[in-house]
């Protein structure tokens, strides 16, 4: 009998411990979703930044050579 107790403490210990690990996994899957959310969210607000200056500014580049002297 203290054999089969035994037993069926080493098998509760280890479902627990199971059980344990899928909680925390489910945890870090859930944190590591709202990361990558985030980080998409971030990412769109910075392209729609980027994307209202104008894209073709004209510059003045210089004609011939500047002579400064």
């Amino acid at each position: 009998d203290s054999v089969i107790d035994e037993n069926d403490q080493i098998t509760t210990e280890i479902a627990r411990n199971a059980v344990n690990i899928a909680v925390k996994k489910a945890a870090t899957m859930k944190r590591l979703k709202l990361l990558e959310e985030q980080r998409k969210n971030k990412n769109q607000k910075l392209a729609s930044v980027k994307s209202k200056k104008p894209m073709n500014q004209k510059s003045n580049p210089v004609q011939g050579l500047v002579n400064c002297s």
